[in-house]
């Protein structure tokens, strides 16, 4: 089982070797790990907010992104007690970069 995207991006990019190395399964997970971060959408806030305290990527109804976090029923950008208004969607984090 792969343990993160890390590894399912080496999986990936041994195609030019036909994945020499790899099992089929190994294949077929690095596959839908990368799906799955390639189908990442906007997320309502009305239909679904995110955890309270969980940083998150914000979206307000002027189009402006902002990386920030929901207290109570509230939205803040991360470094600053200036409330963001509006928030229409957000989305999770990604991963960080490992090399």
């Amino acid at each position: 089982m792969l343990s993160n995207t890390k590894k399912a991006i080496e999986v990936l990019n041994a195609y030019d070797t036909n994945f020499e190395g790899y099992t089929g399964e190994e294949i077929a997970e690095a596959v839908n790990i990368a799906t799955a971060a390639l189908s990442a959408r906007w997320i309502s806030v009305r239909k679904k907010p995110p955890k309270e305290g969980e940083d998150v990527i914000f979206c307000d109804i002027d189009g402006d992104i902002k990386i920030g976090h929901r207290v109570e029923d509230r939205f803040y950008e991360n470094g600053s007690w200036d409330r963001i208004k509006d928030v229409t969607a957000w989305m999770p984090l990604p991963e960080a970069y490992n090399d």
